[in-house]
C-alpha cells in the first residue's frame, strides 16, 4: 500500500482528479471511520479539506488516505482517538491521522530502503567473493598443471581438500573408475587409522571414547557419518595425489 502511494502520489494527479476524487475519499472515509453526521459537515469544509491535502499531503496515494483512516480507527496509531471527535469531520483532525500516517510511512519506507541497500550491498559482496574465487581457482589450476609430475606434495596430507573439487569441476580429474575404487579402500583404511591413534590417546580422553565409538560401530558393518566424512576428506586429497603424479 505504502509503496503503491509513493509510486503515484497525489502530486502526479491532474487538479481535476484530485478535487473529484480527493474530495470522495474524505467523505467516504469520514462517514465510515469517523461517524460523520452530514448536518455538521458542509460541502465547503470537503473543498478545503482537499485543498489542504494537495498542500501538505500529496506525496501520499489516493489508497494511502483510506489506510490511514482505517489505521487510525485500528487505534494503530498513539495520540489518535477518533471518537474524540464525536462524529464531527475537521481539518484539523485530518491533519492529525494523515501526520500519522506519514511519520509510520516513513519509519516503514527507511526501512525497505534499508533492507534494498543490505541485499544490494551483500550481492555486491557475494560477487565480489565470486570473483575472487574464480581468480584463486585460475591460481590453482595453474599451480596444479605446474606442479604435475613434479612431486610438489611429499604427502596427500599436504594437500588442501577443496583441490579435488577444482579439478573435478573443470573435468581434469581423468582417472579409472577401478582406480578411483582402489583409492576409496585406501582412504578408507587411512581413516579407521586415524582414529585407532586417537583411540589409543591417553590425553584425548572424550575424543578417545568417541574415536572408539565409531571404531565399533564400523567393525560391526554399521554405518557412521564421521568416519565416512573423514574418508572421503583423505579420498579427495588422495585422488589430487593421484592426479600429480
Amino acid at each position: 500500500m505504502i509503496l503503491k502511494g509513493d509510486g503515484y502520489p497525489i502530486s502526479e494527479m491532474d487538479k481535476k482528479d484530485v478535487a473529484l476524487n480527493v474530495s470522495a475519499t474524505l467523505a467516504i472515509c469520514s462517514s465510515i471511520y469517523c461517524g460523520m453526521q452530514t448536518s455538521k459537515t458542509t460541502e465547503l469544509l470537503f473543498q478545503e479539506a482537499t485543498n489542504f491535502v494537495y498542500k501538505f499531503y500529496s506525496y501520499l496515494g489516493i489508497e494511502e488516505i483510506k489506510e490511514a483512516f482505517a489505521m487510525s480507527s485500528a487505534n494503530y496509531f498513539d495520540g489518535i482517538d477518533m471518537k474524540a471527535y464525536f462524529g464531527t469531520f475537521t481539518i484539523a483532525m485530518l491533519g492529525d491521522i494523515l501526520t500519522a500516517y506519514g511519520n509510520y510511512r516513513n519509519k516503514v519506507i527507511f526501512k525497505t530502503q534499508q533492507e534494498f541497500e543490505k541485499q544490494n550491498a551483500e550481492q555486491k559482496r557475494n560477487e565480489k567473493i565470486s570473483e575472487l574465487s574464480a581468480l584463486h581457482r585460475v591460481e590453482v589450476l595453474k599451480k596444479l598443471s605446474e606442479a604435475k609430475g613434479k612431486n610438489l606434495y611429499e604427502s596427500y596430507e599436504q594437500i588442501p581438500t577443496y583441490y579435488c573439487q577444482i579439478l573435478i569441476d573443470n573435468n581434469l580429474l581423468n582417472i579409472a573408475h577401478e582406480r578411483k575404487v582402489q583409492i576409496w579402500e585406501q582412504a578408507k583404511e587411512l581413516s579407521k587409522r586415524e582414529f585407532q591413534l586417537i583411540a589409543g590417546n591417553t590425553n584425548r580422553i572424550f575424543e578417545a571414547k568417541s574415536a572408539r565409538n565409531i571404531l565399533e560401530q564400523i567393525t560391526s558393518g554399521l554405518e557412521n557419518q564421521n568416519f565416512k566424512d573423514s574418508a572421503t576428506r583423505i579420498y579427495s586429497k588422495l585422488l589430487v595425489f593421484e592426479y600429480l603424479k
